[in-house]
């Protein structure tokens, strides 16, 4: 099959799949929606991440043209909603009050990254509840890896799936063009590949339950902290509304990270270990070395917390010290 041909039909494949997807998000329809392209050309029941092609299969590859249309739309909003929206919306804020003459343009980079974040990542928990808190798998652990032959999913669930992994490649991408968190830059990029490994290799060998287990609660953990760090950055002095806030958020968080990063999810990872076929190996690899990364966190939130009690009970983040450091130099 020609470039072009394949090309026309990946476009196709991204309008029917864009608007499941939106429907689904939008309205309450409570239905299965994988049936309804089962007979076109492209069915939107299946993934078509096949790297090579036998020629018997008009559609391989087409879902690699549709990701990469992806991760171009989200680097697109990201970047330009942080220049556009959060950075002169930080910069209105600071200078609100007359803002201490501490505050600088790494502040307002920082406070507009955490923004852009914080939506992306509300945005994707309230989509994959929308999709799949009806689903009778979601609440049985038995059904997690059933039905691994058949490799059916929803055209809504499909587009979830694809826009999840093209958001990882554009935070992957963007972690080089951002300023470098010393102590969390390594840990970051490799959380990023594990995930797109887990994303990508689950869609492909119809392990999209056990995907969808984990899409659905990951994401709740990180919109307070965002939301903090975010209000931190506007904090004048330690007893101030913005500072208050930002302690209350970061309770919220340690609590439901503790909950869905390193309970629920641990309980995922034995599901999968346990009941997963000899050859799904790599992700049992996958989703043990992710687990590894939570553990990893949950140290640093642990002694976050203890820092947060040395310092009556203001939390601080000790990840910004450097960036700091540099942009002071920088502006010197």
């Amino acid at each position: 099959m020609d470039t072009f041909r394949r090309t026309a039909l990946a476009f196709e494949s991204f309008r029917k799949l864009s608007g499941a997807f939106v429907t689904t998000v939008t309205e309450d329809t409570g239905a299965d929606t994988y049936s309804i392209d089962n007979d076109a050309t492209c069915p939107t029941t299946k993934f078509y991440l096949e790297l090579r092609s036998d020629g018997t299969e008009p559609c391989s590859g087409t879902d690699w043209i549709i990701l990469f249309l992806l991760v171009c739309l989200i680097h697109c909003i990201s970047w330009g909603g942080r220049w556009l929206v959060w950075e002169p919306l930080a910069n209105a804020l600071a200078h609100h009050g007359q803002k201490h003459s501490a505050w600088n343009r790494a502040d307002c980079q920082r406070l507009s990254t955490s923004m852009t974040a914080c939506s992306f990542f509300l945005f994707s928990a309230f989509s994959v509840w929308r999709i799949l808190f009806h689903k009778p798998w979601l609440w049985n652990a038995r059904q997690w890896t059933q039905d691994l032959e058949a490799k059916h999913i929803d055209a809504d669930f499909k587009f979830y799936y694809l826009l999840y992994a093209a958001r990882f490649c554009s935070d992957s991408i963007s972690l080089f063009f951002e300023d470098r968190r010393k102590d969390v830059f390594w840990t970051s990029a490799a959380h990023h590949l594990i995930t797109l490994g887990l994303v990508l290799g689950s869609a492909t060998a119809g392990l999209t339950r056990m995907g969808g287990v984990i899409m659905f609660f990951f994401d709740w953990a990180d919109p307070p902290l965002l939301l903090a760090k975010s209000l931190k950055y506007l904090s004048r002095h330690p007893q101030d509304l913005y500072q208050t806030l930002a302690n209350r958020l970061f309770e919220v968080f340690a609590v439901v990270f503790i909950l869905t990063r390193n309970v629920l999810y641990n309980y995922v990872v034995y599901i999968g270990v346990r009941d997963l076929p000899p050859w799904a190996w790599i992700s049992r690899l996958l989703l043990v070395l992710l687990a590894v990364l939570q553990t990893y966190w949950l140290s640093l939130l642990v002694q976050a917390i203890l820092r947060q009690k040395q310092n009556n009970g203001v939390v601080e983040d000790m990840r910004e010290k450097d960036v700091s450091a540099v942009a002071t130099k920088k502006a010197q």
